[in-house]
């Protein structure tokens, strides 16, 4: 018993030492405007529907913001449009991605854009208005190029499994909404932006171990 209890922790010492070397390394990369793209510990009603990144299933998106000397996210949450601290979003259990868009953006007016959003409340039923946010929209309506033009543009939105039929999830989700599935409407999603030929995936991190 001794034996096994001084392994286990040697084993969380050695991750949370190598946790440590990789999140100062990965974060010192992080530029404004980079995305950030979290990998869920396990699949969802959302990395069921969609797909990421050499097929990764990716649930949400965030925005790199430096404010102060200090790393922020500006993220769409259940709590709405929200500025969190790098750290408090890497709590979270999974896997994390970092992602650049390439070419000429516009890094500042993007964060201006993303950053008028805030407070906005969150839009669990993924409708294009801009009354209410969620996560891959943030990211949609506020990144532009040099010129003004937006980069990305919106998608038909997916909500079926891979046999094509609807997710009896999203079925009940949004008749309990009275509400049909909106499926094939124009939306966006944070696997899909992971997998856009405009954006290069510069790094990833396990926050946690397994």
């Amino acid at each position: 018993m001794r034996r096994l209890t001084w392994l286990t922790m040697t084993l969380l010492v050695c991750c949370a030492t190598i946790s440590a070397q990789h999140t100062g390394s990965w974060i010192h990369k992080l530029k404004d405007a980079d995305l950030l793209f979290h990998i869920p510990a396990q699949s969802n009603a959302i990395t069921k529907v969609t797909q990421g990144v050499d097929q990764q299933q990716i649930d949400h998106v965030g925005i790199i913001y430096r404010k102060d000397g200090q790393i922020m996210v500006i993220e769409a949450t259940y709590d709405g449009v929200v500025l969190s601290p790098l750290s408090q979003v890497l709590a979270q259990p999974g896997k994390w991605l970092a992602g650049r868009v390439k070419g000429k953006i516009d890094r500042q007016q993007t964060l201006n854009n993303a950053l008028a959003q805030l407070g906005k409340p969150y839009d669990f039923t993924f409708q294009r208005d801009d009354r209410e946010i969620y996560c891959s929209e943030l990211v949609e309506m506020s990144y532009v190029w040099k010129n003004g033009g937006r980069i990305f543009s919106p998608i038909p939105m997916s909500f079926h499994d891979e046999s094509g039929n609807l997710l009896p999830y999203w079925v009940e989700f949004y008749a309990l909404r009275g509400m049909d599935v909106p499926e094939g409407q124009p939306g966006s999603n944070p696997g899909n932006l992971s997998r856009d030929k405009r954006v290069k995936i510069i790094t990833s991190l396990r926050h946690h171990c397994r």
